[in-house]
């Protein structure tokens, strides 16, 4: 379950592998055939209907938002420690009236002193697994031989255990900025590295999931119908820690471009001030062998505002270049006429600087 602890929650934007697949082929998964939990009964089902439908009525009321976030990744290495990020989104829906498309940012800045914490962080890492695992070794081996179990499979349990508890007290910052920015189907991710902001097109078929920078897109453009068509969807209920006004549910994707993409995520909602909100998700991602040793990817959403004024010479939408070195990296342009000609959609407004 989800738990609203913050050292357990994670979100760094590695947008670099993972917004660059959007448009790209890749190797999808054949869907399940059934849901991966027991059927809802008619009262839970309503239940589920009358979420979502608050859901959607709330986003459809949203014109613009702000807000700042937390995110945390846990990787499945056996000795890898958790990793926190922290930045800003904004968003803007689309407008029939001016013509614009659906706009949005994400970005993170490295805390102050990032690099210095992690030297500190680093040192207890090292010290508690130099400490523990000597111990955790001795008693798998006297397990295996009171219980006759595999001693490797005890002290694989037993260090799952040991980690779990370490990763809530030391948490690594992220040290790198991150930044993307979507105007309607174009895309422009920062490539901090290659000092190139790099410019592609969303194909027509693209719907939102819940990776990084499509992040937006789901929690404020969601659709009821089209959710329910493209996951299977229950209502839980945590052990601790629930709050008043908060909504958890789960989402297991169905078809094989979202299972692409996660085993399956946890959504904490949150009703406020007669609006709904992603206050929280949790997403398993497809790598390693199952839900308990997968990348772990969690946002937290705080100093949420909805429908703030933003001046108009400083648009959080505006593509503008960090120094002089950095270059415009078009995608497009660099595809073959016919391809380019079926991807390329209307200009938007969105400025580049």
């Amino acid at each position: 379950m989800l738990q609203r602890f913050y050292p357990f929650f994670v979100l760094p934007l590695l947008l670099s592998s993972l917004l660059m697949s959007f448009a790209s082929a890749q190797v999808r998964p054949s869907a399940p055939a059934q849901a991966p939990f027991p059927q809802l009964n008619a009262e839970q089902q309503k239940r589920v209907d009358q979420i979502l439908a608050v859901w959607e009525a709330s986003a459809k009321g949203i014109a613009r938002l702000q807000a700042s976030f937390d995110k945390y990744q846990q990787i499945p290495s056996a000795f890898a420690p958790m990793t926190k990020y922290t930045g800003q989104l904004f968003f803007q829906a689309a407008n029939k009236v001016s013509q614009t498309p659906t706009y949005g940012t994400i970005m993170v800045q490295p805390i102050e002193d990032a690099e210095k914490l992690n030297v500190a962080a680093s040192e207890r890492w090292n010290g508690y697994w130099a400490k523990a695992n000597p111990a955790i070794k001795a008693e798998a081996a006297k397990q295996a031989k009171a219980t006759g179990q595999p001693e490797k499979q005890i002290f694989t349990q037993l260090h799952g255990q040991a980690r779990g508890k370490i990763s809530s007290e030391v948490v690594f910052y992220g040290t790198e900025p991150q930044k993307v920015v979507i105007l309607g189907r174009q895309l422009y991710h920062y490539d901090y590295d290659s000092k190139n902001v790099v410019h592609q097109v969303l194909p027509q078929s693209f719907q939102a999931g819940v990776g990084d920078g499509q992040i937006l897109l789901f929690a404020f453009k969601m659709e009821a119908a089209q959710l329910k068509e493209r996951f299977w969807i229950r209502e839980t209920m945590p052990a601790t820690g629930n709050k008043k006004n908060q909504y958890w549910i789960e989402i297991w994707p169905k078809k094989g471009t979202d299972r692409a993409e996660m085993r399956m995520a946890q959504i904490v909602l949150v009703f406020e001030n007669n609006t709904m909100t992603v206050d929280s998700a949790r997403i398993f991602k497809t790598d390693g062998s199952g839900l308990h040793n997968c990348t772990q990817e969690s946002y937290i959403f705080t100093q949420k505002t909805l429908n703030p004024q933003w001046a108009a010479n400083s648009s959080p939408f505006a593509v503008t270049m960090p120094s002089k070195e950095w270059k415009i990296f078009d995608q497009v342009a660099r595809m073959p006429q016919a391809q380019r000609s079926a991807r390329r959609p209307a200009p938007t407004a969105g400025p580049i600087r």
